[in-house]
């Protein structure tokens, strides 16, 4: 359900091909960045997202454990509230 409230979505997978959810998150496609791997030939820039994301924002991370200890190391290094980001 949409609240109205602002948010965006780094969506990281292997392959688009066997991402989930794709078809309920196509109407909110304007707030998703869908970052494959197969696609990209690398990993996501947590650090870019980050850095996108206004003062004030939470940060939400799930997914393996590795990916969510990277995003929390970078969210602290860029010097977002600990009580701001979220496993």
């Amino acid at each position: 359900i949409d609240r109205g409230y602002p948010w965006r979505l780094l969506y990281c997978v292997r392959s688009r091909r066997h991402a989930g959810y794709l078809e309920a998150l196509a109407p909110f496609a304007d707030r998703i960045d869908l970052h494959a791997d197969d696609e990209h030939h690398g990993r996501a820039d947590f650090d870019a997202a980050l850095r996108q994301a206004p003062s004030g924002w939470h940060v939400y991370t799930c997914g393996p454990g590795a990916m969510m200890d990277a995003v929390c190391a970078r969210a602290q290094t860029l010097g977002i509230d600990p009580l701001a980001v979220h496993v």
